[in-house]
Formats: C-alpha cells, sequence, structure tokens
C-alpha cells in the first residue's frame, strides 16, 4: 500500500530495514571476500564479447521481440526484481550482482531437488524430467507410468548411461516406494535437476565481467547517487582485546548496544560497570534471570566459562564507567535519610510501576526480584550502585532517552533519601550467608 511517508520516514525506515535485518554469519563471509570491480566501459566491452564467444545468444533473449524459449529473456535483466528470481539451494546473499555472478560461476548450486507430482504417473514424471533432456524426455517409457517395470527401466536405463552406479539395486517395495527411493538417488547425482545452464568452468575475471555487463541491461540509466539512500554513520564498538573476541563469538551486539553500536533489543551496557555490583553482574553471566515477573524471557545461558565470566565482569566494571556519573551521590551520601526516603516512595506512587515484596505494578522492574536458585542477592540494594540510583533519580532521561520512568523533578535531598531507601532493599536471605 501506498503509505504516504514523508522523505524524513522513508529514510528512516530504509535505515531501519537495512540494519534490523542483516545476516551477520554471511557479513563475516563477505568481510573475507575480496570486493568486486568497478562497473567501467571497458569491462562491460568484455563481458559482451564474452557472451557472444559462449553462445549465449541461442538460449537467451536480448530483445522483447526475440521468441527463444528455453533460458529466461535477458533484455533488462539488470532491472529484475529480487523476488522474481530463484536462489534455490544457493547460499548466497540475496542481490542481484551475487545471483548473476554465482550463476555464472556455478550454476548447479541453484539446483534444487525433485519432487514427485501428485497429479503425474511416477515413472513418467521421472522419465520427462531427467538430465540430459536430449537422452530421456522425447518420450515415456510406457502408457501407464505408475507400474513396478517401467521404474525398473528407468532404472536400468540410467545404469546403462552412467548416471547411477551398476552396482545398485531398487528395492522389493511397492512401485509408490520404489519411485520415491529412485527420486532420492537421482537427486543425489543431480540427474533430476531442472538447471539447464551449462558450467562453462568461467575464471573469476570473466564471470565479473560477464555480471557487470548484464547489470549494464536496465530499463533505465539510474543515477545511483541521486536514489542512494543516506546511510547514518554510527560509532562501532569493536575492541581489538580479549573482550572483544568474547563480544564477537557471543554476538552480545545482537542485542545489546555499547557506545552507539550494536541493537537496543535489551539493555545499553555502555555504563554497565557504573550502574551495577561487579559480583552480581559475575553471577548474572552465569545465571541470567528475567527481571519482570510478566516477562519469562530472559538473556540466553551461554554456558561461559568462568575465566570468561570472571575477565567481562572485571573488564565492565573497569571500561564500561562514567567516572563524574552521581558524583552528587559520593559527596552528600552522609546527608541522606533512608526514613523519609521510604515516605517519598509512596507519597510519589512509585508502587504502581515497580513492585516490592510481590506487591506493585509490572511496568518497571521489580526492586525485591526473588531468585532462588541465584547465588547472590536480586534485590535492588544487591544489584545497583548507589551513584547510579541517585543519578537515574534526578533524571532518568539523561541516562536511558526512551525510558519510561517520569522524570519528578526531585531535590537533591529527596533523590539522595529515595536512594538511601533503596539501598537497604537487599535480600536478607543472602544477607543471611554472608
Amino acid at each position: 500500500p501506498a503509505y504516504n511517508f514523508t522523505d524524513k520516514q522513508a529514510a528512516d525506515l530504509a535505515q531501519f530495514v537495512m540494519e534490523e535485518w542483516v545476516d551477520l554469519d554471511l557479513q563475516d563471509e563477505q568481510a573475507k571476500e575480496p570486493e568486486a570491480p568497478p562497473d567501467s566501459p571497458v569491462r562491460i566491452r568484455q563481458g559482451k564479447l564474452l557472451f557472444e564467444e559462449l553462445g549465449c545468444a541461442g538460449c537467451h533473449d536480448l530483445t522483447p521481440e526475440d521468441t527463444k524459449l528455453a533460458a529466461p529473456e535477458l533484455t533488462f535483466i539488470g532491472s529484475k526484481p529480487i523476488h522474481e528470481l530463484d536462489f534455490g539451494n544457493a547460499k548466497i546473499r540475496h542481490a542481484l550482482p551475487d545471483f548473476l555472478y554465482t550463476k555464472l560461476k556455478s550454476p548447479k548450486v541453484f539446483r534444487r531437488d525433485f519432487k514427485l507430482p501428485t497429479w503425474e504417473k511416477p515413472a513418467v514424471a521421472v522419465w520427462q524430467n531427467l538430465r540430459p533432456t536430449a537422452l530421456f524426455s522425447d518420450s515415456t517409457p510406457s502408457q501407464d507410468g505408475s507400474k513396478s517395470p517401467e521404474l525398473q527401466q528407468i532404472f536400468a536405463t540410467v545404469q546403462q548411461t552412467g548416471i547411477l552406479d551398476a552396482k545398485l539395486r531398487m528395492p522389493e517395495d511397492p512401485a509408490r516406494n520404489q519411485a520415491v527411493w529412485l527420486v532420492r538417488e537421482l537427486n543425489n547425482v543431480g540427474a533430476l535437476s531442472p538447471l539447464r545452464m551449462p558450467d562453462f568452468q568461467l575464471s573469476d575475471e570473466d564471470a565479473e565481467a560477464l555480471t557487470i555487463a548484464l547489470m549494464s541491461r536496465s530499463v533505465v540509466s539510474i543515477p545511483s547517487k541521486r536514489y542512494e539512500v543516506p546511510q547514518v554513520q554510527k560509532n562501532v564498538f569493536n575492541p581489538k582485546d580479549g573482550f572483544g573476541d568474547l563480544q564477537r563469538r557471543y554476538r552480545c551486539l545482537s542485542c545489546h548496544s555499547i557506545r552507539e553500536s550494536g541493537d537496543r533489543r535489551a539493555s545499553d551496557l555502555t555504563y554497565e560497570g557504573s550502574r551495577v555490583n561487579r559480583q552480581w553482574l559475575y553471577h548474572y553471566l552465569n545465571t541470567p534471570y528475567s527481571m519482570r515477573r510478566t516477562l519469562a524471557i530472559a538473556m540466553p545461558n551461554f554456558h561461559f566459562k568462568d575465566e570468561e565470566s570472571h575477565f567481562m565482569a572485571d573488564y565492565m566494571s573497569t571500561v564500561f564507567v562514567d567516572t563524574q556519573l552521581g558524583a552528587g551521590w559520593e559527596r552528600e551520601r552522609h546527608h541522606a535519610n533512608a526514613r523519609p526516603g521510604q515516605a517519598l516512595f509512596d507519597a510519589k506512587g512509585c508502587i504502581a510501576c515497580h513492585q516490592v515484596h510481590g506487591k506493585g505494578g509490572d511496568v518497571g522492574p521489580s526492586l525485591t526480584t526473588q531468585v532462588p536458585e541465584f547465588p547472590q542477592g536480586t534485590w535492588v540494594g544487591d544489584k545497583l550502585k548507589g551513584d547510579w540510583i541517585y543519578q537515574w533519580l534526578h533524571n532518568p532521561q539523561a541516562l536511558v532517552p526512551d525510558t519510561l520512568e517520569p522524570n519528578l523533578g526531585l531535590s537533591d535531598q529527596e533523590c539522595l533519601d529515595l536512594t538511601a531507601y533503596l539501598l537497604t532493599l537487599k535480600n536478607p536471605d543472602f544477607q543471611e550467608k554472608k
């Protein structure tokens, strides 16, 4: 449908799609490949000469007036929509240049396994789809293509022509089961593939030249810079150290963001070391749990090695910090009073969104989360640092711009008192263990 997007909305949506729907494993593979050469008139002419030398025009139409039906028309192949391409079993990026290059270089990778149609006699269907077409498809084995003798006849023929091993023996099963067995064996050797494209054993250079020549056959010549969606250049958090190795191995940025890099499906880790206590973080990496009663989803348990958990907790507690964060708490904490802080918690209606001892709302995280199997306290006072709580109460949007936490306009003293109260909420069971 036409949504009548503004230019900015269209650009934002395009940027989201390009960042969100990405195959990270495929990106890793592509990073190892050399870049394709630039489209130049010389390369286009080279590709057109190859097209003629290989006799491609014998099967492919190059103008709408041609009437060859042996292969797809290539008049405007450079403008062909992606959804009209059949990528078959090829494990490549779904883009037209990749499709054309791979089709020219290794056409067999597009092969799909043949499946017996339900509307046709098995023997007839197998016979008419055997490759090469010239040997088999001009005639059918008999009038009734559903009986075992016809399948045996096909089996003997493909053995005689060397398509299947002469030592193979067809099982003594009902005709339908024999047909399924025969199709499986023929699929394994690619004899039932509907592909007709020959493998010309092209060099990388020739395949690239042909690809460029075919891409030049478009409906109109489009000045790409005019229609290119401007990409927002973002910082990429990719440290060349032990943490970077672990982050890339476990794909942390697939869910988390760090210094404006990555995704926001889960919490931003930029200041995780200033936010949570190091011991809690170490245990959470080993035993993740859901922060909200209504959400069963939690961070996956990656079963980190103990040295990995220790290293990541130490690293985040040292590197992911802002030394100026919550400076007022360290400076004025001796003036904080938890009793008026509790009264303020009740007066501001914090219980509407946060739970305390099983009572309250589910919009925000529980402040007294119970996780019996967790080897450390999981209440807010066990988990968060006073510096972070104090800064958060002052201005939550300064830390997380899209948070639902309201800015209550608290005074410095109110932030001190409320921080002091929240830090008293520690799991008594864990405190007894200590």
